[in-house]
């Protein structure tokens, strides 16, 4: 009994080691590495299905079928596309990974969190890798600078963009799709922090405060728009049901949390030689969301282009044009030319309402028993879930982020995870 045991407990090592590290370098460095990433998600996955045939593992019918469902309409739309004369060269191969490669191994590697005890460590994961990104992020961007010395650790962050004027500040790195899922779900987590432990409070506390910073130096609207959604969020349910103590509490945790967020910002726009930081990150917005603006005007344009052709028969309203189709006459990528950072409606119109339906009904069934949950149980982690989820969702309208295998991964380890725990229940009832 004991050897059997610990058998059992070589995967959850397996899983904790290379899960880690994968999880790690997709969201950290979502550019590099793409070699020891592709090692690490195939060890998984085979661990996954070895782990499957020795518990002998019941996974529900309906989550192969709705796999199958969802490859073979794309697969469709993606031979219409072809056979309508559309470009498909090797360089456009991603289409299939993002289609049919990432729907199977999202569903091998979610089948990882049916167990209470792993599903608990994403929420570790998300505290402490989040805190450890954001970190090396600002830690990677003052080091570009000359601020503190390069070490080696940075060289492991890319920074993409270096900008600082005094109408735009875009300190970015590649991994903001990460931080866009990660922060909302640490803001929101604020609301019961008094109940994790002191280290995981204290990294909650570090990971917001710096995460904040690095919105603000990152230049980027859709982080910074949604961090302050997240905190709207945390402050309605605050003071919902909130007494005159906590409310107190609470008006003093903003002031502190505000003057130690104003100190570290001094610091930085001094060592970068920024005259008023907050000013400048202001400006950048409101320069970002103006008509003015190139990405807004390619946006509009793409946009534009894309309903009236979606718009053009009857018969692409409801399938589009084809998984890889394109307006020609107006592009985001001259290479990869059925991407478009307005993704939705490129989706819309590459794939019309069925293709676009079929998403946003995936995403419902994933995100309904998260729902359910915090819903009937208060849970605070499920709702802190949906909210980087639909923060996720959002941005994803104006860059194509909904391809990543470690959101659709998380997307089948909740559904998979509370779907047992129901049936667990239902069978003890």
């Amino acid at each position: 009994m004991y050897i059997r045991t610990n058998q059992k407990k070589i995967f959850d090592y397996i899983y904790l080691i290379l899960g880690t590290a994968w999880l790690l370098l997709m969201m950290a460095v979502p550019r590099a590495y793409t070699s020891i990433k592709m090692g690490l998600l195939a060890v998984l996955c085979g661990v996954s299905f070895l782990e499957c045939l020795y518990r002998r593992t019941r996974v529900r019918t309906v989550y192969y079928a709705a796999t199958i469902g969802f490859i073979g309409y794309f697969l469709l739309s993606l031979c219409y596309g072809i056979l309508s004369g559309y470009k498909f060269e090797s360089v456009d191969n991603a289409l299939i990974n993002y289609y049919f490669v990432t729907p199977i191994v999202s569903l091998f590697l979610g089948m990882i969190f049916e167990k209470e005890s792993r599903w608990g460590y994403v929420d570790s994961f998300l505290i402490y890798g989040g805190t450890a990104i954001v970190v090396l992020n600002i830690g990677a961007i003052l080091a570009n600078f000359g601020v503190i010395p390069k070490f080696a650790i940075f060289n492991l962050m890319y920074v993409s963009s270096a900008v600082i004027k005094s109408n735009e500040l875009s300190l970015r790195m590649s991994n903001e799709p990460a931080l866009i899922f990660i922060l909302p779900y640490m803001i929101t987590m604020l609301y019961k922090a008094k109940e994790l432990k002191k280290r995981k409070r204290f990294c909650l506390y570090l990971g917001v405060i710096a995460g904040c910073s690095y919105a603000i130096i990152s230049g980027r609207k859709t982080l910074e728009i949604l961090i302050a959604g997240a905190f709207l969020v945390l402050a309605a349910r605050t003071m919902r049901k909130c007494s005159a103590q906590t409310a107190v509490k609470s008006i003093f945790a903003v002031i502190i949390g505000g003057t130690v967020l104003y100190g570290v910002m001094d610091y930085i726009s001094k060592k970068l030689g920024i005259d008023n930081i907050f000013q400048t990150a202001i400006n950048t917005i409101f320069y970002g969301l103006s008509s003015n603006a190139v990405g807004v005007k390619q946006r509009n344009g793409n946009m534009g282009a894309l309903l009236n052709g979606w718009l053009d028969n009857l018969h692409t309203v409801f399938i589009g044009h084809g998984l890889n189709s394109y307006v020609e006459t107006s592009l985001a990528n001259k290479t990869t030319m059925w991407s478009y950072e307005v993704y939705y409606h490129a989706l819309l119109y590459q794939c019309g309402i069925i293709g676009l339906g079929i998403l946003v009904f995936a995403l419902w069934s994933f995100v309904k028993p998260l729902w359910k949950r915090a819903a009937l149980e208060y849970d605070n982690i499920c709702f802190s879930y949906i909210v980087a989820i639909l923060a996720f969702v959002v941005a994803g309208g104006t860059n194509p982020m909904l391809y990543y295998a470690w959101f659709w991964t998380f997307l089948w380890g909740a559904k998979i995870h509370y779907d047992n725990e129901k049936n667990k229940i239902a069978e003890f009832q």
